[in-house]
C-alpha cells in the first residue's frame, strides 16, 4: 500500500489513478499524519459493497427471527 499526503495526492492524482488501475495498488491519503481517505481498485469497492449488502441482509433476517421468536413466546 502506498501512503501519501493529501498535497502529494492532489499534485499527482493522474499518476495515482494509473497506479490503482493498472498496478492494482491501494493508495492511503493522509493529512497531518492521520489517514483520511483511500483510492482503491474498483473491484475492491465492489467486494466491499457486496459484503455490506450481505451484512445488511443478515441483520434483517436476524431481526425477523427475533420478531418471530418474541411473537411465539408471547402467545
Amino acid at each position: 500500500m502506498i501512503r501519501i499526503t493529501s498535497k502529494e495526492a492532489k499534485n499527482n492524482f493522474s499518476d495515482l489513478i494509473n497506479k490503482v488501475f493498472y498496478g492494482d495498488e491501494r493508495i492511503l491519503i493522509t493529512r497531518y499524519g492521520k489517514d483520511i481517505a483511500a483510492i482503491i481498485p474498483i473491484y475492491d469497492l465492489e467486494m466491499l459493497d457486496n459484503i455490506d449488502e450481505k451484512l445488511a441482509s443478515l441483520a434483517y433476517e436476524e431481526s425477523l427471527l427475533k420478531g418471530m421468536k418474541t411473537a411465539y413466546e408471547d402467545s
